[in-house]
């Protein structure tokens, strides 16, 4: 495959306002320039492209998730400093899942990993208009399939609630219904409808990371 060639497992290229500005690296500077570009700053998401069953890919992991869905990479651009990179699956009926691999860890902040697949975490999980369709059973359906692939390299899938309407970028996304998915419902619905279990490793405010059953 040529190394050039933009597929579906590429993130938009992107450098943020302060890469542009070049700000340079004083502290006083910097945040004098952050909190002015940010008077005016909207968050906005640039999308890649979709994947194809018959399309190229780096990854035996992505092949195998392009046979049965579509996805495509999603830049959430948060701030002028800040972008957040995820795959956005789409599951059917308007149902979405936003998943990256990450490295292994011991708490704290997620690492992207486009190299390691052995853990799974679910970023974001959404719809953009209420039907009778259950997103959890679409993703517990996912998960599954994920599973058929021969030498499936995933040891673990986790995620961490966090209410949608505390985090302005998500805006973006106009999902339905945002205001009700608050952190402790989330936690409630994940728990119950993933039967997932808080695990030993706390994220950067000091919360459990909550593991499902693979």
């Amino acid at each position: 495959m040529d190394k050039n060639k933009v597929i579906a497992e590429d993130f938009p290229v992107y450098r943020s306002m302060f890469d542009l500005m070049n700000v340079g690296k004083c502290d006083t500077t910097r945040r004098i320039v952050f909190n002015e570009l940010m008077k005016t700053f909207e968050p906005y998401t640039i999308e890649g492209i979709e994947s194809r069953p018959d399309g190229e890919f780096r990854s035996e992991t992505f092949r195998h998730i392009a046979q049965k869905y579509t996805f495509k990479s999603r830049l959430l651009v948060i701030n002028v400093e800040i972008g957040s990179e995820g795959y956005e699956v789409d599951l059917g009926d308007d149902v979405k899942l936003i998943f990256r691999f990450v490295r292994k860890m011991n708490g704290g902040i997620v690492h992207p990993s486009n190299r390691e697949e052995n853990w799974l975490y679910l970023i974001l999980l959404y719809r953009n208009t209420m039907n009778r369709h259950c997103p959890f059973a679409k993703v517990k359906k996912f998960l599954a399939y994920l599973k058929e692939m021969n030498n499936c390299p995933i040891e673990k899938v986790f995620y961490r609630p966090h209410g949608v309407s505390e985090w302005r970028h998500f805006d973006v996304l106009k999902i339905c219904n945002r205001e009700n998915a608050t952190t402790e419902r989330l936690t409630r619905a994940y728990q119950r409808k993933f039967n997932s279990t808080p695990m030993k490793m706390l994220d950067d405010e000091g919360s459990p990371y909550w593991q499902i059953p693979f």
